[in-house]
This record gives C-alpha cells, sequence and structure tokens, in this order.
C-alpha cells in the first residue's frame, strides 16, 4: 500500500476507551474511531463514530425507502452478501501529495467487496471540492450515492445539487463524478441557475469544481435580468 509517510500509524480508540496505536494496513481488523485506508487519491482518512456489528446490516439494507437502489445494490453486491464493513457519522478525506481535495461527509457507509468492491451511501452525502490554497471551489448533495471502489466513481442520486464559488447551481436527479478525471457529468435533465439566467436541458459536463460546464441539449433559457428590467419599468 501506498501513502504518505506520516500516515504510517494512526491512533484508535477501543471500545474499552483504550487508546491502541497500530499500522494502517492493519486497521481494517479492528473496530475504533479512527481509520485510514489507501483509496481514492492518495489516501483517505475517515473519521468514525461508530461501527456497526454486521449482524445489523441485512436489516438496514431492508429498510431502505427506495426499492430500485435495493435492487441495483443487490444486483451489484450479490443479494446475499452482506457488507464487509459498516459506519455511521463518517468524514472522508480525499488527499494528493498531503494536501486534501475532496472532503465527503455522510451519515452511513456500506462497503462490499464481492461480486465487486462497492460503497454504499444509502442516506446520502455532502461533498466539498477544494483548491490548491484549501479553499472550497464546489459543494455536492444528494441523498444517495454509490462508489464504483475500482473504477473510483460514484454516482449521486435524488435530489442532486451543485453549488460554485460564485453561487451558480446546478440541480438534476443523477449525476456521475470520476474520481481520476476530475469530471462530473449527466446523461439526465438538469437545471442551472446563475446570477443572470436559468437553463434547462437533457445531458450535462462540467469540471468538478463547477467552473467550466456545457449542456448538450438545452431546451430553454431564461433571462432572469431580462425580467428584472421588466418588472422595474
Amino acid at each position: 500500500m501506498t501513502g504518505n509517510s506520516d500516515s504510517s500509524y494512526v491512533k484508535k480508540v477501543t471500545e474499552n476507551n483504550k487508546s491502541v496505536v497500530g499500522n494502517h494496513e492493519d486497521m481494517r481488523c479492528f473496530q475504533g474511531a479512527w481509520i485510514r485506508v489507501v483509496n481514492g487519491f492518495n489516501s483517505v482518512n475517515i473519521k468514525s463514530r461508530v461501527f456497526k456489528p454486521l449482524l445489523y446490516i441485512l436489516s438496514l439494507l431492508m429498510m431502505m425507502s427506495c426499492e430500485n437502489d435495493i435492487e441495483k445494490v443487490n444486483l451489484i453486491t450479490g443479494k446475499n452478501n452482506a457488507p464487509v464493513e459498516s459506519a455511521e457519522g463518517l468524514e472522508i478525506l480525499y488527499s494528493d501529495s498531503g494536501i486534501v481535495k475532496v472532503k465527503v461527509k455522510t451519515p452511513e457507509l456500506n462497503r462490499f467487496m464481492q461480486p465487486k468492491p462497492v460503497t454504499e451511501l444509502p442516506k446520502g452525502v455532502f461533498v466539498e471540492f477544494f483548491n490548491d490554497q484549501q479553499q472550497v471551489t464546489s459543494t455536492l448533495t444528494s441523498k444517495y450515492a454509490l462508489r464504483d471502489d475500482a473504477d473510483k466513481t460514484m454516482e449521486a442520486k435524488k435530489d442532486v445539487v451543485v453549488v460554485n464559488v460564485k453561487g451558480d447551481k446546478l440541480e438534476t436527479e443523477y449525476l456521475k463524478w470520476d474520481e481520476k478525471s476530475g469530471m462530473i457529468s449527466s446523461p439526465d435533465f438538469v437545471k442551472i441557475t446563475t446570477a443572470d439566467e436559468i437553463i434547462y436541458g437533457n445531458g450535462f459536463e462540467s469540471n468538478q469544481d463547477f467552473s467550466r460546464y456545457r449542456i448538450f441539449d438545452i431546451k430553454g433559457i431564461i433571462n432572469l435580468k431580462k425580467d428584472e428590467n421588466t418588472k422595474d419599468s
């Protein structure tokens, strides 16, 4: 495994409140509050409050409100396959050369290894993208997300919203984030609201900070500045 030199050891808090120091490559063998694993860019820090026993996982999956998502997860992970890892209250930091590039917050995470490695975020995500100066350039929120750990892509679904530093807002029901290329895209209907206009269309592509984007099939444009001038007159 690879990672920064300062990530060789991490401090873990066990259930009996004793502090344990261990090599980060062994972290998956323990329950605890802090985990460092290699994933995404160079490394991922996972800050967790509670790791659930695997005994409760099937019941959690059955309680998910959207049957379509249950069916998709079952198809990808195997119907009778329980997650190898489950956690609540997570903060995941994706870093590159020691610089945090992405921060992901989620109420719940389920990780599956068979038949393919995926990470399900059934209660949604809040994602912050950073520049090299550690400034937030854009945010992404959704009510559901599924990450393909092998391809390093994440599908966000249900009330997906992306907002950049200028306040421009993208709204759609489906969005794909490619961690390797740093691009976000959607083949579905999108709505983009800026200070000057509202654009509707099908198909969308942008860099992840949402500063350069295009809509493939524009269906309509509402000029907000013109409407304001009309009201004033």
